[in-house]
């Protein structure tokens, strides 16, 4: 992956706190973080009680 730019690292980290943001209303099931010039978006699993 070609080397970001300060600038370009602003609008990315910009753009992931926005996602963030957005992940927040859907009762944290969302976790979003920059690295290595990229965006992650993870869907949380949630834990379901143990049926018997």
């Amino acid at each position: 992956m070609a080397d970001l730019t300060p600038d370009d690292r602003r609008r990315l980290h910009h753009f992931a706190e926005q996602i963030a943001e957005l992940a927040e209303h859907h009762e944290g099931r969302w976790k979003v973080q920059t690295s290595d010039g990229r965006i992650l978006v993870a869907m949380m699993i949630p834990t379901a009680p143990p049926t018997d």
